[in-house]
């Protein structure tokens, strides 16, 4: 699979990798792989929204996938800020399975957002004790491209 680093939508003091997969026949696709440090206060996401905002301009499927540290599972207002930012870009966040579980609670603070979710077959969370929470994952579908067959008779 053929990909290139898109340093160019990179700002500043953002824990993200941008990549676009280039696919053979289809349009290639944004995958931003993001981490928000638990302490960093909400109010910081500002700098990664120019990020999709620089991404959202290149007409992509932009998938975005990492440790936000941002807890779906609690609709409080902690998450209002980023929730606003994805809501605005187009973007839904499709895992609703905890991805830290203890025993006093459990949240999902690893996410999966996309704008093209109808692209995304299944998620899943697997319960492996790699960290201490769990990894996110995701099947997508295989976009082919169509051929036009012409028959023609002489």
């Amino acid at each position: 699979m053929a990909y290139e680093r898109r340093k160019d939508l990179k700002i500043g003091n953002v824990e993200s990798i941008l990549r676009q997969i280039n696919f053979p026949s289809t349009k290639p696709i944004l995958l931003c792989s993001v981490y928000r440090p638990p302490d960093m206060k909400v109010d910081r996401i500002d700098a990664f929204e120019l990020e999709i905002y620089k991404a959202s301009s290149l007409d992509l499927e932009i998938i975005i996938m990492g440790d936000i540290n941002i807890d779906y599972a609690n609709q409080g207002c902690s998450n209002n800020k980023w929730s606003h930012m994805i809501q605005c870009y187009g973007l839904t966040q499709v895992i609703d399975t905890p991805t830290r579980v203890t025993d006093k609670s459990k949240k999902i603070i690893d996410h999966i957002d996309t704008n093209k979710s109808d692209n995304i077959i299944e998620t899943y969370v697997p319960y492996l004790a790699l960290s201490d929470h769990y990894p996110v994952c995701l099947t997508r579908k295989q976009m082919l491209k169509k051929y036009l067959i012409l028959a023609t008779r002489s």
